[in-house]
Order: structure tokens, then sequence, then C-alpha cells
């Protein structure tokens, strides 16, 4: 994730500059990290009044059918990658999304690479880590399997891990509520 954003209400997901935030009201919305038990627990019924905001929308309706297949080609849980790619592209954020690149992967900690389309970006992924979280059963592991050699994913930020697993709990919140919206579209 962009180094300018910060959590929201609802964990990961706003895009307030980091600069506008009070770090007293920061510590109070901060989501609680979910228990394995919550990761194997069926989603949680949908008001249907919940709305989620039109960012998180629109990295859904871009990424979500790539990221689930490649979660299920690696045989892991998709709401990891979907935390990581939200994470990491800010929401696939306007330059993440102008690069095709979910994953907000650089050459080396220097600028973003650009792919040809969001499934050639996920098929680089899941030659260079996907080895590294294949068959993973908690977001812990996924995430220290992504810390692991032979390709480290962050060696910069020491909060990395922690980071992504609060973005875990954000994308169990919101991926229901955008399902939901889906259903509805179609029918």
């Amino acid at each position: 994730m962009p180094a300018n954003f910060a959590p929201g209400p609802l964990g990961q997901d706003s895009t307030e500059s980091r600069g506008r935030i009070d770090r007293g009201t920061l510590a109070r919305v901060a989501t609680p990290q979910p228990t394995q038990l919550a990761a194997n627990a069926p989603p949680p019924q949908v008001k249907p009044t919940a709305v989620n905001p039109p960012h998180v929308t629109k990295f859904f309706d871009a990424l979500y059918d790539v990221l689930k297949k490649l979660a299920d080609e690696l045989g892991i849980n998709e709401d990891y990658i979907l935390a990581l790619s939200s994470y990491e592209s800010g929401w696939y954020n306007p330059h993440n999304s102008g690069l095709c690149n979910p994953f907000g992967l650089t050459k080396a900690g220097g600028n973003n690479l650009a792919y040809a389309s969001p499934k050639a970006a996920a098929d680089y992924w899941k030659t260079q880590f996907g080895p590294q979280v294949r068959g993973v059963t908690s977001i812990k592991s996924f995430t220290d399997g992504l810390l692991g050699k032979p390709h480290v994913y962050n060696s910069v930020n020491p909060k990395w891990a922690s980071n992504v697993q609060a973005q875990y709990a954000t994308i169990v919140k919101r991926k229901p509520i955008w399902l939901a919206q889906r259903v509805k579209k179609k029918t």
C-alpha cells in the first residue's frame, strides 16, 4: 500500500492521506485481527443497505475474477490474495491500474512495473511468489511465506505483515457486500 494511505473506520480501506489522520483516532478505529476460526466461518450476513466506497467496488470489479483464479490455482483462500493486492496497489489506484499492476510490484524497490493485463501480472506473481504460499491455510502463514526466501516480498517495512493481515480483515468485511451487489446486478 502506498505510504500516503491510512486505515479508515472499517480497516485498511481509506484513501485519506496519512498526513491528515489523527493518530488518536487511528488507534480507536483499528480493525481487530481475525482468527483462523473466522477465516473458515461462513460470510457474515450482509445488510441490504450496506454499500462499499466506490474505490473498493472498482477494485473488486476489476480484479476479483483474476485474483480468485490465482488463489484457486495455488490452493489458498482468495481473501489472502485480495488483501495483498488491495494493500499493495492502494485498492488498484489509478497509478497501478494504469500499469495493470494489481500487486504494486517494483523492480527492487524502484518504479512500479507495467504489465499487459492484470492476468499477465497475476501469472508473473504466481511464478515468482506462488511456490512460497501454495497451500497455506492462514493469513499469517501467507505473509510469513512471502517474507521468506527465495523472494522476499517486502524487506523495508517492518509492519508490512501486520498491515496485510489487517487488510485481510477489511476484505472479509467488504467482499460479501460486493458479492451481494454483484448478484443483485445479475438479477
